[in-house]
């Protein structure tokens, strides 16, 4: 009996000792996993080539690679691109929220409490344009920076950073200052066809239905406000040797006298490519607003307005506008287009740039390459990062063949006044737009 009882304890122990083996499997997985390298090595091993790999593998591993370094340096190039805009149209949302809106026209020798915002965050700031149907609903700027060219805010935002919209900004040789404003005031914005902002869609004037729609716009100044009628849009040149050596004048400001004044009008109305109709006395405001434009190389588009009238209506007969059938252009415009030039040898006296083909602005766009040396060199003081002039050295002769046809992006540049002094040169890398 006893023999059995010792007998089944035995067993019994042996079961148990048994049961609490661990398993096979367990043990076998336990052993793979510690063979395991970590989860980083494998991730490396796999995309890098390793020692013990094969040709092929090798091959796969540096495709790979190289595809990922050209995708990551696309992104890099890119995303400002496509950043770029968002940022832009951000700004000046902000802007225009600080601005507000008032159907009450302002004119005071004291600024306008509506600009005490803007003008906290930029002094430079003279005032507002906003065309209603339109992405043009712009605070419009005018440097105070000594340097010898007008083109600071070309490529700068409101806040001086670098910015390859620009900002809106008046001539600097204007002056906005109450009543004693330039008979001509002349403000400067680029043709951003991608997104179709700042002063893309002023283009469009030269279609009549569009300017049956928009006859007339709002410019505001820190003390007058204002609305104004479209005269004239015209598509023009900025070198002479575009035009048989010639230049006409649209940003005239010193009229020798009202009849010279009414006949720049008059050449005005001749260029335009819409008859708007709309009537200039010798007492009348001029505001011009200038773009670029592609029908040839260096192209400008310009839209005449005035200012309305004390006691005037804003509103125009547009049901009598009409197409202009011959309207001036440029002797490069009749040369793209394969046609003879009827005004060949109309030459209005006293309406010429100057001098144009030696002084007219050949300006490089600025890119972030040469943002922060030319500031140094032009010795600004913006917000946060160095800016400065855009000043290269102009041509000294027309090229020998001038190209007819528009380049890829040519840039958005405002011919400049020639300078009574030659500038101070500072050499900027040629870039596009």
């Amino acid at each position: 009996m006893d023999n059995k009882e010792n007998y089944n304890e035995l067993y019994d122990s042996i079961i148990k000792n048994i049961s609490e083996l661990p398993d096979i499997s367990e043990l076998d997985k336990k052993i793979v996993d510690e063979k395991k390298p970590n989860l980083f090595i494998r991730f490396l091993k796999y995309f890098i080539p390793w020692k013990g790999d094969k040709v092929t593998e090798v091959i796969r591993k540096i495709v790979f690679l190289t595809a990922l370094t050209v995708f990551i340096s696309m992104i890099v190039v890119l995303l400002p691109y496509f950043l770029e805009p968002i940022q832009n149209n951000n700004l000046n949302n902000r802007l225009r929220d600080m601005y507000g809106d008032s159907e009450n026209l302002y004119s005071s020798p004291i600024r306008n409490p509506r600009f005490d915002k803007l003008y906290a965050e930029n002094k430079d700031i003279v005032g507002w344009i906003k065309i209603d149907g339109t992405n043009i609903d712009y605070p419009v700027v005018q440097t105070q920076e000594q340097i010898d060219n007008d083109d600071y805010y070309l490529r700068r935002d409101f806040y001086k950073e670098y910015s390859s919209y620009g900002t809106v900004f008046a001539e600097k040789t204007n002056s906005l200052n109450y009543m004693q404003e330039s008979k001509n005031i002349t403000l400067y914005g680029h043709n951003m066809k991608d997104d179709s902002s700042m002063f893309s869609q002023l283009v469009h004037y030269s279609e009549l239905n569009f300017y049956k729609q928009h006859p007339t716009f709002r410019f505001d100044t820190l003390y007058r406000d204002g609305y104004w009628k479209v005269v004239a849009v015209m598509i023009t040149n900025t070198y002479a040797y575009q035009n048989n050596n010639y230049v006409f004048d649209y940003r005239k400001t010193n009229f020798t006298s009202d009849e010279q004044f009414l006949y720049w009008i008059n050449e005005c109305k001749k260029r335009s490519i819409i008859n708007t109709g709309v009537q200039v006395d010798k007492s009348d405001e001029i505001l011009t607003l200038q773009t670029c434009t592609y029908e040839f190389r260096d192209a400008r588009f310009v839209v005449i307005a005035r200012r309305v009238r004390t006691g005037e209506s804003k509103s125009v007969n547009t049901a009598a506008a009409v197409v202009n059938k011959d309207p001036v252009y440029p002797q490069v415009w009749y040369d793209v287009n394969g046609l003879d030039n009827p005004h060949k040898n109309d030459k209005p006296q006293d309406m010429s740039i100057p001098d144009t083909t030696k002084t007219a602005n050949t300006t490089a766009p600025v890119t972030k390459a040469t943002y922060a040396k030319t500031t140094q060199n032009n010795k600004t003081t913006p917000k946060t990062t160095s800016g400065g002039g855009i000043i290269t050295k102009a041509p000294t002769a027309a090229p020998t063949q001038p190209p007819t046809q528009p380049p890829t992006n040519p840039p958005t540049t405002a011919p400049t006044q020639p300078p009574t002094q030659p500038p101070t040169v500072v050499t900027t890398q040629q870039a596009t737009e």
